[in-house]
């Protein structure tokens, strides 16, 4: 398995801490031979990352900003996310929606 989904749910905002509790959260929900690496875009949002990488041993990459082909499976992740969860609806099924997706991989 080279990709796997879970969805992080951010209530309190998209702050740097609030975004490390919430990868934390979800990294906490996956297997430790799958976690070996993370890509992460350019948003102030991860501005902790170092942190993350030091506790879970992950190597870090960064996509360039304006290069939306680095982005490439993370934005097809959000599009799939978008259309089971439209912005007005909480995601009460995430763990079934996430199953779904991760099977088709």
């Amino acid at each position: 398995m080279r990709h796997y989904s879970i969805l992080i749910t951010m209530p309190e905002g998209y702050r740097a801490n609030d975004a490390l509790a919430g990868l934390i959260c979800g990294l906490e929900q996956i297997p430790t031979y799958l976690c070996q690496s993370t890509s992460f875009d350019q948003g102030s949002e991860w501005a902790a990352w170092q942190q993350l990488v030091e506790a879970y041993g992950l190597d870090a990459w960064f996509c360039d900003p304006h290069s939306p082909w680095h982005r490439g499976q993370v934005e097809n992740l959000n599009r799939q996310w978008r259309w089971w969860f439209p912005r007005s609806i909480e995601p009460d099924y995430a763990d079934h929606v996430a199953a779904i997706i991760n099977s088709q991989r």
